[in-house]
C-alpha cells in the first residue's frame, strides 16, 4: 500500500469566482476534451493551464515537444472573463499562488499534521505540471531544496517498471507487549511468511520479508506500526517498545512514560519481489535525448519579482555548476520554472537540483 495524498489542482482546474466574487481554483475541471482554452480544442473557460500559458511559464506557441499546440490569446481571452478588471499577469500569477497553496495544504497533510517538519525534507517534483509550482510550493514550507527526476512526466510509469511485487499481510494479536509469547509470535509470523510464498508464486530465495508489530499504549485506541527485529532467534520485545516510543513521540510530539503499559495490536508481514532483471536509467543517454533547440528567451511574469527577460532550456544545457534563475527548463513530458532568486544544476543522475534563494 502507498500513502498517497491526493491534490486537486491539475492543469485542467477550473479558475471561477463564487457568489462573493472571490476567486477559486478547482476542484472541476474542464477535462481532456475540451480541455484548456489555449488548446483550442472548443475550451472557453480559464484553466491553470491557461494561467500558465499567460504568465510565460509555458510557450505560448507549443508544448510536448511541438505537438501540442498553444493559443496563447485564447488563454488571455479565457482569463480575462474572471479578470473584473485586474492586471491579467497579476491575477494569473495569483491562481498559481492558490494552486500551490492547494497543494501545501496536502504536503502538510503528510508532514507537519503527522510531527514531521517539511524543512528537514527534499521536495521531488514529477508530473508535467510539478516543477512548474514546486519551487514556490518549496518556499512557502521553508523547504530549501526541489529535484525534478528525469522523465519526471511520467514519473509515475517509470516507477511501475522498477517496482517490486508486494504483498501484505497481517493477523491480530492482543497481548501486553511485556508479556508477549515469542515463540507464538514466531510461528504466527513463519506462517505469514508461508502463506506470502504460495501466494506470491515465487522461490523462497526472491522474497524478501518485513516483520512489523502493531503496537499502542494500553487505553489508547490507535497503533503505530514498527519494525522487528530478532534477537536471540526470537523477536526483540524490547526493542520494539523502543522504537514504538520514538515514533510516538514523533508523530504525537509525547511519549508516555517507561512504565506505562503496551500491547501488541497485530502482526504484519511485508513481501517483497525485486524485478529479476530491474530496468537501469541511464542518466547520459536521457540527457542525450533530452536536447533541444539552441537556448531562447522570453518573458515571464514572477509576481513580486517582476517581469524577467527569461532563459529557456533544456535539462542537457545545464550542468553541475548552479545557473542563476530565471530559467524555464523546457522537456517534452513537463516543464520546470526556476524563479529569478533561485539557481538550477544537474547531479550525476541526471535529476535538476533547484536551490530556493
Amino acid at each position: 500500500m502507498i500513502d498517497v495524498s491526493e491534490v486537486g489542482a491539475g492543469g485542467g482546474s477550473l479558475i471561477w469566482r463564487d457568489g462573493a466574487g472571490h476567486l477559486k481554483v478547482g476542484p472541476h475541471s474542464a477535462g481532456a476534451r475540451p480541455g484548456p482554452a489555449c488548446y483550442g480544442r472548443g475550451g472557453t473557460a480559464p484553466t491553470v493551464t491557461d494561467a500558465n500559458v499567460v504568465l510565460g511559464y509555458l510557450s505560448p506557441e507549443a508544448i510536448a515537444g511541438g505537438t501540442v499546440p498553444i493559443d496563447a490569446d485564447a488563454a488571455r481571452r479565457a482569463l480575462a472573463s474572471v479578470s473584473d478588471g485586474r492586471d491579467l499577469e497579476d491575477l494569473a500569477y495569483g491562481v498559481v499562488q492558490l494552486a500551490a497553496t492547494t497543494m501545501m495544504r496536502a504536503v502538510k497533510a503528510v508532514t507537519t499534521f503527522r510531527g514531521r517538519d517539511p524543512r528537514d525534507f527534499t521536495l521531488f517534483a514529477f508530473g508535467g505540471g510539478g516543477g512548474l509550482y514546486a519551487a514556490d510550493l518549496a518556499r512557502a514550507l521553508g523547504i530549501r531544496r526541489v529535484v525534478v527526476p528525469p522523465a519526471a512526466g511520467v514519473f509515475s510509469a517509470v516507477g511501475l517498471l522498477f517496482a517490486d511485487l508486494e504483498l501484505a499481510l497481517s493477523r491480530g494479536f492482543l497481548c501486553r507487549l511485556a508479556a508477549a509469547p515469542a515463540a507464538e509470535v514466531t510461528d504466527m509470523f513463519e506462517e505469514l511468511e508461508a502463506a506470502a510464498v504460495a501466494e506470491l508464486k515465487v522461490e523462497r530465495r526472491r522474497v524478501e520479508m518485513e516483520r512489523r508489530i502493531d503496537v499502542r499504549y494500553a487505553g489508547q485506541a490507535f497503533e503505530l506500526s514498527v519494525a522487528v527485529t530478532q534477537k536471540s532467534g526470537a523477536p526483540d520485545f524490547a526493542e520494539v517498545g523502543r522504537r514504538f516510543d520514538a515514533e510516538h513521540e514523533a508523530t504525537y510530539g509525547h511519549r508516555l512514560p517507561p512504565e506505562h503499559p503496551k500491547e501488541i495490536v497485530a502482526l504484519r508481514l511485508a513481501a517483497r519481489v525485486p524485478p529479476e532483471r530491474p530496468p537501469t536509467l541511464d542518466a547520459e543517454k536521457l540527457l542525450a535525448a533530452a536536447r533541444r533547440a539552441p537556448e531562447s528567451r522570453r518573458q515571464v511574469y514572477f509576481g513580486g519579482l517582476g517581469r524577467h527577460d527569461t532563459a529557456v532550456i533544456g535539462r542537457a544545457d545545464l550542468s553541475a555548476e548552479p545557473r542563476q534563475g530565471p530559467l524555464v527548463i523546457e522537456e517534452y513530458e513537463g516543464t520546470s520554472v526556476v524563479p529569478p532568486d533561485c539557481t538550477a544544476r544537474l547531479d550525476g543522475y541526471g535529476n535538476v537540483v533547484i536551490e530556493i534563494g
